[in-house]
C-alpha cells in the first residue's frame, strides 16, 4: 500500500503543478487587454472496488487526482477610457470578428490601430497589434465579408453602441460591425493574443455575427479597452492554497517511503 501512496502523492503534486502554471500565466497576463482567466479543476483519478464488506457497504479506494478541466472564467473585465477612438470595448458578452491571414477569429481585445492597407495603398484598415483586423459587413446584420475599410484618412470616425461606423473626410465600406455571442464559449479553441476559434460545440447563437445590443450580445464602447479580469487578491491566495497542497502530496510521498523502509528493515 505504501508504494501505491507514492504514485498517489505523486499525481497530487503534479495535479497542483498544473494549477499554479494557470495561476502564473493568469497573474502574468494582469494587464492583458481581454484577458479571461483560467482556472483548473481536479476530479478523483481512478476509484477501485475491492470487494463488498459483510454489513453490505461497498469497499472502494481511491488512486489519487488528475486534472479534469482547465476553465475559462468568462466574467466581463473592466472596461476603461483610453480616449483613443480607434480603441473598442464590449459591454456585455459578445465577441468581435477579427482576420489574420486567411483565417477568422474573434476576440474581445479591441486594441485597434487605423493603418495604411500596404496591399492597398491609400486605403486605410483597423488592426490589432498582432496585425489583425477588425472584420465588418456592409448593412447591420448581413454577412461579415470583410476589413472595415475607409478610403482616405478620416478626420475623424465614430462607431455607435450598434456597431454603425461612420467618418468624416472618408468614405467606410463594410461599416457594420457585428457582434457573436456563444452558448458555450468554453468550446472555442484559445489562441495567442486573446483570440479564439470557432468551433461547433461552442454553439453560436447566429450563422452571422449580429446586431449589437440584441441577443445579450452587448453594445460598443468607443474610446475604451476590456481590461483583463484577473483578480490579483484571488490568485495570490490560491497560490498559497496550491503551495500548500503541494507541500502536503510531497509529505505524503515521503511519508510512505519512510514506511516502506521499515518495512526492509524488518528483514535484518
Amino acid at each position: 500500500m505504501s508504494s501505491l501512496a507514492i504514485y498517489v502523492g505523486a499525481g497530487g503534486m503534479l495535479a497542483q503543478s498544473e494549477k499554479m502554471t494557470a495561476i502564473g500565466n493568469n497573474i502574468a497576463n494582469n494587464s492583458t487587454v481581454g484577458y479571461k482567466s483560467s482556472t483548473v479543476t481536479f476530479a478523483e483519478h481512478f476509484v477501485a472496488l475491492r470487494g463488498t464488506a459483510p454489513n453490505g457497504s461497498t469497499q472502494i479506494s481511491g488512486n489519487g487526482v488528475t486534472v479534469a478541466d482547465t476553465a475559462t472564467n468568462w466574467r466581463d473585465g473592466v472596461i476603461r477610457e483610453t480616449g483613443n477612438i480607434a480603441h473598442l470595448s464590449v459591454a456585455g458578452d459578445g465577441f468581435m470578428e477579427v482576420q489574420l491571414g486567411t483565417d477568422n477569429y474573434f476576440t474581445r481585445a479591441g486594441d485597434f490601430t487605423l493603418i495604411e492597407d500596404s496591399g492597398t495603398p491609400g486605403t486605410f484598415i483597423l488592426v490589432r497589434p498582432n496585425g489583425a483586423s477588425l472584420q465588418g459587413a456592409g448593412t447591420a446584420g448581413g454577412a461579415t465579408v470583410a476589413e472595415v475599410r475607409f478610403d482616405a484618412l478620416p478626420d475623424s470616425f465614430a462607431v455607435s453602441g450598434a456597431g454603425v461606423i461612420t467618418a468624416q473626410g472618408a468614405n467606410v465600406t463594410n461599416g457594420f460591425i457585428g457582434l457573436q455571442r456563444f452558448a458555450n464559449p468554453d468550446a472555442l479553441i484559445r489562441h495567442e493574443n486573446g483570440m479564439y476559434e470557432q468551433t461547433s460545440a461552442a454553439s453560436a447563437i447566429s450563422t452571422d455575427p449580429v446586431i449589437p445590443g440584441t441577443s445579450g450580445t452587448g453594445i460598443y464602447i468607443q474610446g475604451s479597452l476590456e481590461l483583463s479580469n484577473v483578480e490579483l487578491v484571488n490568485e495570490f491566495s490560491e497560490m498559497i492554497i496550491t503551495q500548500r497542497a503541494f507541500q502536503a502530496n510531497s509529505k505524503t510521498i515521503m511519508t510512505a517511503s519512510e514506511m516502506l523502509q521499515i518495512v526492509v528493515n524488518l528483514k535484518r
